[in-house]
């Protein structure tokens, strides 16, 4: 990290502890947090299941157009990369929904549509239009033969027992898992408290020349007569204290 600052000549800034109104990404970070609290809450999904809530809304907010004016009415995703964003993969299923997917595994001649939970897009696995899914193992899949259930599916008395049998076993097997504290704060529009220099080491390591803007410069210096490229790496502090003495001196 401090050597990145020194390279491109950042000037280093921290927020005040317990201030995170002075960093508006942890404003982003509160308002995350409680869309995972809330959606928790709403489905009753397992609480160690925070994690794909939290990439599903982390994503979500990328794809959507927030009243700030440095938008300009685009996304997030737009503005960083320049292009449109695909929300395709987005538009047919929400969070923790019931599908459907093809156990390809099931014998005949039963059916090989099996129920299971959506947990988000699985942008690293297969081709596009791939999913997360937790099936009745408690095991998260991958899989690109999903569909969702219809209104006909969802009034059907087997499928909805079907759907109850889905979550006796999802919570048979991952339930008893302790939740993060995330999951534990209650639903307000609370600041949380954020401690800046516990993440930042570096500076119990701070010295007067970590931030000088000469070093890393890059310059020639003569040397016979040829110019030699060289790099500065730190300054004189004999030299540099032999003025200072000699200014003093001057003064009094």
């Amino acid at each position: 990290m401090g050597e990145i600052i020194r390279k491109c000549w950042i000037k280093a800034t921290q927020s005040e502890p317990y201030s995170p109104w002075q960093v508006r990404a942890e404003l982003c970070n509160r308002e995350l947090k409680k869309a995972v609290r809330l959606h928790l809450s709403n489905t009753k999904a397992p609480g160690r299941l925070w994690d794909f809530c939290a990439i599903y809304h982390s994503e979500i907010r990328n794809l959507t157009a927030h009243p700030l004016f440095n938008l300009q009415g685009r996304t997030p995703y737009e503005l960083v990369t320049g292009q449109t964003p695909d929300i395709s993969e987005y538009i047919d299923y929400g969070w923790y929904d019931n599908v459907w997917y093809l156990d390809q595994e099931t014998p005949f001649p039963e059916d090989k549509r099996k129920l299971a939970k959506w947990l988000g897009v699985a942008h690293r696995v297969g081709q596009a239009l791939c999913y997360y899914l937790l099936p009745e193992s408690g095991r998260v899949i991958v899989r690109s033969t999903v569909q969702p259930l219809s209104l006909d599916d969802e009034q059907m008395p087997s499928v909805q027992q079907a759907i109850k049998q889905l979550n006796q076993h999802i919570e048979t097997k991952i339930m008893d898992v302790k939740q993060p504290s995330l999951l534990q704060e209650p639903l307000m529009d609370v600041y949380e408290p954020y401690e800046p220099e516990a993440d930042k080491p570096e500076v119990d390591n701070f010295t007067p020349d970590a931030y000088d803007a000469m070093i890393s410069a890059e310059l020639f210096i003569p040397k016979e007569d040829v110019l030699i490229p060289a790099t500065v790496i730190g300054r004189d502090m004999i030299l540099k204290k032999t003025q200072l003495d000699k200014q003093m001196s001057t003064q009094f």
